[in-house]
């Protein structure tokens, strides 16, 4: 038989034991539903650029083809030479082409802004796989330059987009 001491001890360690993995369950809780808010947040943030993007890759694709469509009018239905020229045109439509070319690239940067958020996260994953964040230094990511690049790009394309606009108004109220 064990002495009294012993199996006291005993007792102690085995409550230590189940008050550490009762604290570790409710941590791991807590990392997962933390890990599910910012994966939903990651998702949402893709969401709305993808919207953000096809609403500018929209807005100027569309009004290259109005302004065309509009110039294709004026020459169809006019029986003499058009005061409206397609060259009238060459400014506001290089304005909404260059629009297209900035929502290109913005879409470019938020693609690699995006592979370099997942490469973080599984980076992440890892580490927490292993139980071990000492003695790693945090990987330098190029995130922060391609949310800027798609950011400055996209609000240039939607300048762009307004200034073709004025163009075109200022065109169309001189004639």
């Amino acid at each position: 038989m064990q002495p009294l001491e012993a199996t006291l001890a005993d007792l102690a360690r085995e409550r230590e034991l189940k008050k550490l993995d009762h604290e570790h369950d409710e941590h791991m809780k807590r990392m997962e539903q933390e890990w599910a808010l910012r994966r939903d947040a990651m998702q949402f943030t893709k969401d709305y650029g993808l919207f953000t993007l096809r609403s500018c890759l929209l807005l100027n694709g569309g009004a290259i083809l109005a302004m065309l469509a509009f110039i294709g009018n004026l020459y169809g239905h006019a029986t003499a030479t058009p005061s409206l020229e397609l060259h009238d045109f060459n400014y506001a439509i290089g304005l909404f082409g260059l629009g297209l070319v900035a929502t290109v690239v913005a879409s470019i940067c938020g693609y690699l802004n995006f592979l370099a958020a997942q490469r973080q996260l599984s980076d992440s994953f890892a580490l927490l796989k292993a139980r071990s964040t000492t003695g790693m230094a945090a990987p330098n990511y190029a995130g922060k330059s391609t949310r800027n690049g798609a950011f400055v790009f996209g609000i240039a394309s939607l300048a762009l987009f307004v200034s073709g606009v004025i163009s075109v108004i200022c065109i169309l109220s001189s004639y």
